[in-house]
């Protein structure tokens, strides 16, 4: 175990926070048995990166820490987690198209496709599962397959959103117009939640 404790209580309130860890085109990339506590920002992105192995991490962040993604991956294919525990105050896993970001961020064209989540648990969280695209960005998420979740004490379990604004009081946050296609299979999905599955 190699464990990465980097103090990111410390650090949330300012600017240009660090990514703890970032590997960008690391084609064959194996990462297991780590844990990371802590980081000021994202935890761990996975960039431009094919055929990438991560399993057995312990990632930890407190509920109240912004933005401490887990593990963002974009602009990468073949990527596959395994066998881990990641508790954080912002995404679990992010899955982006080109860049790090909503899809569509900036008015950009983003693919995000033949993606798998199974076998998951997900519990005490504000979303579970969650698809977002922000106004006239461009592209498509398809082939996307959530299967065997069991999601517990999720408000949204499954919530996709086509016009994701993080300030709604933005000039770039226009009225909502669709531009993106969606393909997803959902089975086998278990909730206790506050709320229905949209």
């Amino acid at each position: 175990m190699v464990p990465f404790n980097l103090q990111g209580k410390t650090t949330t309130n300012t600017c240009n926070r660090p990514t703890a860890l970032h590997f960008h085109s690391c084609d064959g990339l194996q990462l297991r048995g780590t844990t990371h506590i802590n980081s000021p920002k994202l935890h761990m992105s996975i960039n431009g990166c094919e055929d990438v192995d991560v399993g057995n991490l312990n990632i930890l962040a407190p509920e109240d820490s912004p933005n401490t993604d887990g593990i963002d991956i974009s602009g990468s294919s073949h990527v596959y987690i395994h066998d881990s525990k990641i508790q954080t105050g912002d995404d679990c896993v992010a899955i982006n198209g080109g860049t790090i970001g909503s899809l569509g961020e900036n008015g950009g064209h983003d693919k995000v496709e033949q993606v798998r989540v199974e076998h998951c648990n997900i519990s005490g969280t504000t979303n579970g599962l969650r698809i977002k695209t922000v106004p006239y960005g461009t592209g498509y998420a398809r082939k996307i397959v959530f299967q065997d979740i069991h999601l517990e004490n999720v408000q949204n379990p499954i919530i996709i959103d086509q016009h994701y604004c993080s300030n709604p009081e933005d000039a770039f946050c226009p009225a909502p117009i669709c531009l993106f296609s969606m393909n997803i299979i959902s089975s086998y999905q278990r909730c206790n939640s506050i709320s229905n599955i949209y």
